[in-house]
């Protein structure tokens, strides 16, 4: 999911979760703002009591694999497995176990 919009953080919260890029080298985490927040980005925000006026959102269903044709022998049940694109899975795959490498609390777990 993508959320386009603006948003309102309260100023009581100490770390504001939306990033606002001012240049390559520069983000800023202002208290309001315009966004586009991914579905996990959109959580915490809201979590935090963020006002958030969405001007659209997307959400981008996963697809299934084109499957080749399977002859059946008579007597065999027709399974169909489905296999779906999943065009993140490999980078969060490498993320977990990078994580795994340190024990809990450490800060390279907490980084990864």
């Amino acid at each position: 999911m993508i959320v386009n919009g603006s948003f309102k953080i309260p100023a009581k919260v100490k770390y504001p979760s939306i990033p606002c890029f001012v240049d390559e080298t520069t983000t800023v985490y202002p208290l309001e703002g315009s966004c586009m927040l991914t579905g996990p980005e959109y959580i915490v925000a809201k979590n935090q009591g963020c006002d958030i006026k969405i001007k659209s959102a997307f959400y981008i269903p996963p697809t299934e694999k084109p499957q080749p044709k399977v002859k059946v022998k008579k007597g065999c049940s027709d399974v169909k497995k489905v296999e779906f694109i999943k065009p993140f899975y490999g980078i969060f795959k490498e993320i977990q176990r990078l994580r795994r490498e340190h024990s809990k609390g450490n800060i390279m777990n907490l980084l990864y």
